[in-house]
């Protein structure tokens, strides 16, 4: 199934189910709708990263999160992450919630839920919209950040700020039980 025939559930802006609608009409129109956003990291600490094809309809030529997608219609936030796993790098991993957020910029309006999981290789990205990927140390995407953002897709960057909050609050959890 091509990407513009995807049906997608439609939204109210309290995340309940209004109806479906094919995924061009949903970013055309503007209509809520949802998605899920995973970053992978392995044992070093690294996070994998994907580069989009420039020939992309969304965020063409930058880097973003591991895996990411819509969900198709009837089905759940972890249900999805684990499929776009599959079909994007051809593994299955445990996800971890990491954080939910609700997205209202023009064109793409989004309830988005960001999952966590680990994978050290054995990886193929194969996703039709991504030309590259690559684990990268957390300090070194900052740099690359603090370099040139425009490198990096507006929704990764949330993503990371969720994944950097998280990684701050357990390193408070850690000073704590000290």
């Amino acid at each position: 199934m091509s990407k513009t025939q995807e049906i997608l559930d439609v939204v109210n802006e309290n995340n309940e189910i209004t109806g479906q609608e094919e995924r061009k009409t949903v970013h055309e129109k503007g209509l809520w709708h949802r998605v899920v956003r995973i970053l992978l990291s392995n044992q070093k600490g690294e996070l994998l990263l994907q580069k989009r094809k420039k020939t992309t309809d969304i965020n063409p030529g930058v880097w973003s999160s591991s895996a990411a997608g819509h969900l198709n219609a009837g089905e759940d936030y972890l249900h999805a992450g684990k499929r776009e796993l599959m079909e994007e790098l051809g593994i299955e991993t445990e996800l971890s919630e990491l954080g939910r957020e609700k997205v209202d910029i023009p064109n793409d309006r989004t309830f988005a839920r960001y999952y966590i999981g680990e994978c050290d290789g054995d990886f193929k990205a194969r996703g039709a919209e991504f030309s590259e990927a690559g684990f990268f140390h957390v300090e070194k995407i900052k740099e690359m950040m603090k370099e040139n953002p425009e490198k990096f897709s507006p929704n990764f960057l949330r993503l990371f700020n969720a994944y950097l909050r998280k990684i701050n609050e357990k390193g408070c959890e850690k000073n704590a039980k000290r």
